[in-house]
């Protein structure tokens, strides 16, 4: 900060001005290393529900790439496939047990369900 003219309580700091930075680029799309493809088929138990781990893919929307995962229970009682899954992930469509996280945020409950 620089010194300001002094006032009753002590010296005045004035805020620096900091140049405008250039928005950043969004990151460039990416497949995943071998170690994140790894847990596609991975098993893991979060908030009660048994999940399956889909695919891990690159989202543009985020500028990251993402684990897609389902509820193997919910999809089992409506009679809806891996292949269903992938369906409704690539064309957009919300489907009830279907839904996606980061890489290190599924990877934690992986190793919590086995370490359990």
């Amino acid at each position: 900060m620089v010194p300001g003219p002094p006032t009753v309580e002590g010296a005045f700091h004035a805020p620096r001005r900091l140049s405008p930075r250039a928005p950043s680029a969004p990151s460039a799309p990416r497949n995943p290393t071998a170690a994140q493809a790894r847990v596609v088929g991975e098993d893991f138990e979060e908030d009660g529900a048994d999940w399956r781990v889909l695919t891990v893919e690159w989202d543009a929307g985020l500028g990251a790439l993402v684990v897609w995962y389902y509820d193997a229970d919910m999809a089992a009682d409506a009679n809806l496939t891996e292949d269903d899954m992938h369906l409704a992930r690539t064309e957009g469509v919300d489907l009830g047990p279907l839904e996606c996280s980061g890489i290190a945020e599924v990877k934690k409950w992986i190793r919590d369900f086995r370490s359990a």
